[in-house]
């Protein structure tokens, strides 16, 4: 976490974000240094500021042998740890660490360009980074995930949970066997890096994770959090320190000397030296107005500093200045010492990147790419180099991770491939899924064949306006995405524009005209197309492609989802007045020229006037027959014939949860932003009594889809791929990617099947306790199996 940054909210439902880790090979020094040995000393670049009596810095030496592994240790901190089983993905065994290479007499740099890029988690931002100690693996945390990148094989090869909120600081054991991460809500995970598995957490003490290190040996584990910071021998779960580290501000650094006897902490009130013996301050630089100290050097010789006369490098012991720079490019916001000390990158406040490289007396050349985000200019959020030196992991909120070098190539994109889903339904017969993703695209599945048809937008002479940056998604569990009741023809929202698709080609078959959805539904009939929006209900004959119908409604009084009564011949929606303090049904026939006048029903249950902070969500069943009332303290399944309530549910009910029964109105469902795990919760709608959960997204579920005829109920969201489970027992039977290109994977137990041998590394295959888990083919023993797909599709036996 940069230091200086304002706190992320404690939800993330309050967020909104975007990824970058941008990566960066820096050129190797061996060869530039030889030859620089015997050539002339280099002029100073302009705006390189010396002070009068400059020291020579410090030579770094070279790394030493990393220590052998420890055995994993299984710690029991204070508060005492509570475990939670987590995911279980396959990836690369760590290996041991590698020592840096002994740094030459003299240091030069080139200008880095572009070479590999790795996507990560569109609309997230990244809040934290960590290398592996051998730079095989790098980990990104974003909102609550977080997921590890083999850096080697350009594969996403896992994540770690146990976070219900945002993940702000990352650490990687010196073995390289655990990695330790911290969430805003003050809970620290020890997870195991080659199974996912949680070993240990502490909660409660730190409030909001701001750092993490440990010890080079790895006895010893520092966490911080706002202004204290608490150290622990890690193998016992002792906790040995508690360090009041800063007056005011957050700690936003942590460094231990090479021996393990120090620990300096970084704050907005100056950097202080606190020996671990007894746990007592050594020392304490104060910085002076408009000053803040960003990084300590490995060697624990060396401070970096910022402030209103630019970067300075001073003598940690003495607090003397030894280098200044002052072409900075802007206010600092963060900056990192490289693993040698003879590099320093830093970031500033508008995005722009800098790389200073430290020769003996002087510096020889300031590196600079301008601009690594936007236009715009968005602040870097994290910088980690590589253990090696040679490369440098920068987020900020572009969408990507990329990986830079100077040989100015770009190699391939590291991506958990495919868009996330907005919204995936079922035909009427269970015959078709339509799915609807973020980036507009849209696919057609059918379910007796196998058959993955993508829908194609057909090329205009004019092209069509698009939103631009739109999403056409304004609320979870909403449909963007509808088929028609016949079966024929495939209503879309897409690039904000209402679009309709043949059922046999994919092609689309006539464009009908702008609309942005919050829900999307044909008429049970099929004689109407209905779009809801936010300010109006627009109705189309899709037969004769016209728009017959524009309902204008009154903000914010009407609900957000479209339903019908039991006999299909009226719209229901839900409304509420916070003006009128009053919630209704609002109702509307459905007539041979479109929507008749609104009528208000009463709410069963509710009273005439609610009182002032009173604020209710109603969903309907899928027959008309039940309405789920929603408010924070508790919900309430109604019969509307009679107005009795048949079910009350006062806990495990996430109030902002996306609520939604099964087409029998047997079940009522929650999931979204703020269920726990990212999981599936379900009740039996007649007994009150939950069933069993659907576990094993790592991230938000955004769209469920109960299949007719014991087919498999289906989820998606920001995990990008279509789950299929055995609605009875709530058991994951296989999985499907969706990707750019048109290719597709699917996965289940034991076979995967994917559309060409390009996607193989992308299957997700299922592991154990119904659990699956992104986990490249490559890495398993699984069978390619022809029909897979069409076999996870079927009525479940």
């Amino acid at each position: 976490m940069r230091p200086g940054a304002p706190l992320p909210a404690a939800a993330p439902r309050l967020r909104t974000a975007a990824l970058l880790g941008l990566v960066i090979a820096l050129a190797s020094p061996a060869a530039p240094l030889l030859a620089q040995a015997q050539a002339p000393a280099p002029a100073r670049p302009p705006g390189l500021v010396l002070p009068p009596t400059l020291p020579v810095l410090p030579a770094a030496p070279a790394a030493a042998p990393a220590p052998a592994p420890a055995p994993a240790p299984t710690p029991r901190p204070a508060p005492a740890p509570t475990p939670t089983p987590a995911p279980a993905p396959a990836r690369p065994a760590p290996a041991a660490p590698v020592a840096a290479p002994a740094p030459a007499a003299a240091a030069s740099a080139a200008t880095f360009q572009p070479y590999l890029r790795l996507a990560a988690t569109p609309g997230r931002q990244a809040e934290a980074l960590a290398y592996s100690p051998d730079g095989r693996l790098l980990a990104v945390a974003t909102s609550n995930v977080v997921r590890l990148y083999d850096t080697q094989r350009g594969l996403d090869v896992g994540g770690i949970a146990g976070h219900n909120e945002i993940v702000t600081a990352l650490a990687f054991s010196p073995d390289g066997q655990q990695l330790v991460s911290g969430a805003a809500d003050s809970r620290f995970v020890i997870s195991q890096v080659d199974s996912g598995d949680e070993i240990a957490s502490v909660s409660g003490a730190l409030p909001f994770a701001s750092a993490i290190t440990f010890s080079p040996d790895g006895r010893l584990l520092a966490l911080a959090g706002m202004q204290n910071v608490q150290v622990f021998n890690h193998a016992k779960g002792e906790l040995l320190h508690g360090l009041k580290a800063a007056a005011n501000g957050t700690v936003w650094g942590l460094r231990f000397s090479p021996d393990g006897q120090r620990l300096a902490t970084l704050s907005g009130d100056g950097l202080r030296v606190w020996g671990m013996a007894d746990g007592q301050p050594q020392l304490h630089l104060k910085p002076a107005a408009k000053q803040q100290f960003l990084d300590v050097s490995a060697d624990f010789k060396m401070a970096l500093r910022t402030g209103a006369d630019g970067l300075e490098v001073l003598e940690l012991a003495s607090g003397r200045l030894l280098a200044r720079q002052t072409q900075t490019l802007g206010t600092v916001s963060s900056g990192r010492f490289s693993p040698d000390g003879r590099r320093v990158a830093w970031a500033t406040g508008s995005g722009d990147l800098g790389l200073w490289v430290l020769e003996g007396t002087a510096v020889t050349r300031m590196v600079a790419e301008v601009p690594l985000v936007d236009a715009g200019g968005r602040p870097i959020r994290d910088l980690v180099f590589s253990p090696q030196g040679d490369r440098l992991a920068v987020a900020s909120v572009d969408e990507v991770v990329r990986f830079w070098g100077a040989d100015g190539k770009q190699a391939q994109a590291l991506a958990p491939r495919g868009a996330k889903l907005r919204s995936v339904v079922y035909s009427a017969d269970g015959k078709l899924v339509a799915v609807a993703q973020s980036d507009g695209m849209a696919t057609l599945l059918d379910t007796t064949t196998g058959r993955v048809l993508p829908l194609r937008e057909k090329p205009q002479a004019v092209a069509a306006p698009r939103t631009a940056g739109a999403t056409n998604y304004l609320r979870l569990g909403g449909r963007v995405i509808d088929i028609s009741p016949d079966g024929r023809t495939v209503a879309a929202v897409a690039g904000g524009q209402l679009r309709l698709f043949g059922r046999a080609s994919g092609q689309e078959v006539a464009l009908l005209g702008p609309a942005e959805a919050l829900d999307l539904r044909y008429t049970r009939d099929g004689r109407w197309l209905l779009v809801l929006e936010e300010e109006r209900l627009q109705v189309w004959d899709p037969s004769a492609r016209l728009q017959v119908q524009t309902v204008p409604l009154a903000k914010p009084v009407q609900g957000s989802a479209l339903a019908f009564d039991p006999t299909g011949t009226q719209l229901w929606l839900w409304a509420l007045s916070d003006t009128e303090r009053k919630a209704w049904i609002e109702v509307r026939n459905l007539g041979p020229n479109g929507l008749g006048a609104a009528q208000r029903l009463p709410v069963p249950g509710l009273p005439p006037l609610l009182a002032k902070d009173d604020h209710f969500e109603g969903v309907f069943s899928p027959d008309g027959r039940l309405l789920a009332l929603s408010r924070p303290e508790d919900t309430r399944v109604i019969e509307l014939s009679s107005g009795r309530v048949l079910l009350t549910l006062t806990e495990d009910m996430p109030w902002y949860a996306t609520r939604q029964f099964s087409p029998d109105g047997r079940e009522l469902i929650a999931f979204g932003s703020q269920v726990p795990a990212n999981a599936i919760l379900r009740w039996d709608v007649k007994t009150g009594k939950p069933l069993p959960a659907f576990t094993g997204h790592s991230e938000t579920v955004q769209t469920v889809a109960f299949g007719p005829g014991q087919r498999p109920m289906l989820s998606g969201g920001n995990c990008r791929e279509l789950w299929m489970w055995d609605a009875a027992d709530g058991i994951a039977v296989g999985s499907l990617g969706l990707y750019a290109d048109r290719g597709w994977a699917a996965a289940g137990a034991e076979h995967y099947e994917v559309s060409s041998p390009a996607h193989e590394d992308a299957v997700l295959l299922r592991t154990g306790e119904g659990r699956l888990q992104v986990v490249p083919a490559a890495t398993q023993r699984q069978r390619a199996k022809a029909g897979l797909l069409r076999s996870l599709l079927e009525p479940l036996k």
